[in-house]
């Protein structure tokens, strides 16, 4: 006689149980293995000036996540740079600058209205301007000089220098360690991170073998970043978070053709920081600046007040408005093209006065011609 198998118990016969006693088993692992649910922070923006809003429909750069700007040179990525810079200023967050093209003019910061620090010559009565008390700002000698000894390969200090100049690697271990004093109570603020741009550093290894690889740098920006990017920035967004924490990078582009033989830009640097980005800004065209220069001309020169371009939301996870418009960078900072006749009068007004003072010639508002010219460069 054929031997029957013995059914064997399980602890729990699930053909059996109903839906809510699955669900009480449910609670009950989730309370064994401190599973709770986290509540997020009702959204937080970083307000732009009204300029930004009258383009995108949209108020500022949201906080507690990870945005962007981006577009071909001289588009007006730097402009947004100060206005970012203001704008913590102005809501008590700390921002935190990598400078890492040495390009911030503080004299340009300070007419667009970001708090600066002057120093005058006692000799010869000029005045200087620097990064402000209110900010932390790092250019790329003050990187090298903070971690030239930093061997990245062994994550570990090291008594020499191990490569000639700073890299990547750097700023991410910077803001890691921010992030850790922050939390250790001895940098009690809110952080902005503002990277000033991704695509223009090399790697540790780069450096140390004295070889340029994009695929190097990609790999390093990907390795080095993910934990800031994945983690420490958006996991500020839960309540059970002291602080709010975000991160703004500028970002270079360049151009690729699609099968359909059309142009379309691409990102430095690879697709990590693309992939963590919740809030893009696209400046200018996609295969080209696209910038209309605003200018006066007076006796042959030609005096610029502003640049204008396109200007979308290209990508954003927060509200879903992805709006195109038109927007000015000017040396006051964004304008709204509707402002920009208005705009223009002040600025006359202000370069008469400036011409008179280095020419010594009053010069009237007939004499000044207005000068629009369209590049694609």
């Amino acid at each position: 006689m054929a031997k029957v198998p013995i059914k064997k118990k399980t602890p729990t016969d699930l053909k059996g149980m109903s839906w809510e006693d699955k669900m009480k088993l449910l609670k009950e692992f989730k309370e064994e293995n401190n599973i709770i649910k986290v509540e997020k922070k009702p959204q937080k923006w970083l307000i732009l000036p009204k300029a930004f809003e009258d383009a995108t429909d949209v108020c500022g750069i949201p906080l507690n996540t990870v945005s962007c700007v981006k577009g071909h040179t001289n588009t007006g990525k730097s402009t947004f740079v100060l206005e970012i810079i203001k704008a913590c200023q102005h809501q008590q967050i700390m921002p935190v600058v990598f400078d890492l093209e040495n390009s911030i003019k503080w004299d340009h910061a300070k007419e667009i209205g970001v708090q600066v620090d002057e120093t005058i010559d006692e000799e010869t009565g000029e005045i200087s301007y620097h990064p402000g008390e209110n900010m932390i700002y790092y250019d790329t000698t003050t990187l090298y000089e903070k971690y030239a000894c930093y061997d990245h390969s062994k994550s570990q200090m090291t008594p020499k220098p191990t490569r000639p100049t700073y890299v990547i690697e750097d700023v991410a271990l910077c803001i890691r360690t921010t992030i850790e004093r922050q939390r250790n109570g001895k940098l009690p603020f809110n952080l902005m991170f503002i990277i000033d741009s991704i695509g223009c550093s090399d790697c540790y290894k780069s450096a140390v073998s004295n070889a340029s690889n994009n695929m190097w740098f990609a790999g390093a920006l990907s390795i080095s970043f993910q934990t800031i990017l994945n983690d420490l920035i958006p996991s500020t967004q839960n309540v059970t978070s002291e602080y709010d924490n975000s991160l703004f990078y500028v970002n270079k582009v360049w151009n690729a053709m699609t099968p359909n033989n059309l142009v379309v830009a691409k990102e430095k640097g690879g697709m990590s920081f693309l992939y963590a980005t919740r809030f893009s800004i696209f400046l200018g065209n996609q295969g080209s600046s696209g910038l209309k220069k605003q200018s006066f001309s007076y006796k042959g020169v030609n005096y610029a007040y502003g640049n204008v371009v396109n200007i979308k939301i290209d990508k954003n996870h927060i509200t879903a408005i992805e709006h195109s418009g038109e927007i000015a960078s000017t040396r006051t900072g964004l304008c709204s093209v509707k402002d920009l006749e208005e705009y223009k009068k002040e600025h006359r007004q202000f370069l008469m006065k400036e011409i008179k003072e280095k020419t010594g010639v009053d010069v009237s508002e007939k004499d000044l011609e207005e000068v629009e010219t369209i590049t694609d460069e």
